[in-house]
């Protein structure tokens, strides 16, 4: 990446791309968002297909450009869709145990420390290069608050989903 960089004089010296804290966590949420893509493009095509194509060629008819049919017809049918992934994006970040392991093991200075290799660290005593005593206590006690956190917003979310179905079944009767 460096040689690129520097051949194209986007860069004029090498930069350690996992040996600073500020670039290893960018590259955590770059190699993240690489992952899910793909699963997010699945859902907003899936959400693009329930669209009914009625609703178009009546906009059309009314003499709707493109831009109006989008911010009328496909973001509003799509809402659902993105809210979905949003929270899906939300648990996948709380979920990146492996990425943050594998590439960087919490490091450099624990500036990709997440809160699952955090817990991981402190139970079996491994903080990267730096052996520490193992604290399964508080690694107990710190994985039971995360799972309290993680059940909240699973509420939050079951509340947002039931709320927005109540709309549309409010919608469907007018």
């Amino acid at each position: 990446m460096n040689t690129l960089l520097l051949k194209t004089h986007v860069l004029s010296s090498p930069v350690d791309w996992l040996g600073d804290p500020t670039f290893a966590m960018i590259l955590i949420i770059i190699v993240g968002i690489w992952q899910s893509f793909g699963y997010n493009l699945v859902f907003f095509l899936a959400g693009l297909q329930t669209i009914p194509g009625e609703l178009y060629e009546a906009a059309r008819i009314d003499g709707a450009t493109s831009i109006v049919r989008l911010f009328s017809i496909t973001l509003p049918m799509l809402r659902a869709i993105g809210i979905m992934i949003l929270f899906l994006a939300v648990y996948g970040s709380m979920q990146v145990f492996d990425i943050v392991q594998t590439i960087t093991r919490g490091g450099p200075y624990f500036g990709t420390d997440v809160v699952n290799t955090y817990i991981y660290h402190q139970a079996f005593g491994d903080a990267g290069s730096q052996p520490v005593q193992p604290n399964v206590g508080f690694a107990s006690a710190a994985s039971l608050f995360y799972g309290i956190i993680l059940l909240a917003f699973s509420l939050g979310q079951a509340y947002v989903f039931v709320h927005m179905r109540r709309q549309r079944a409010a919608l469907r009767m007018n």
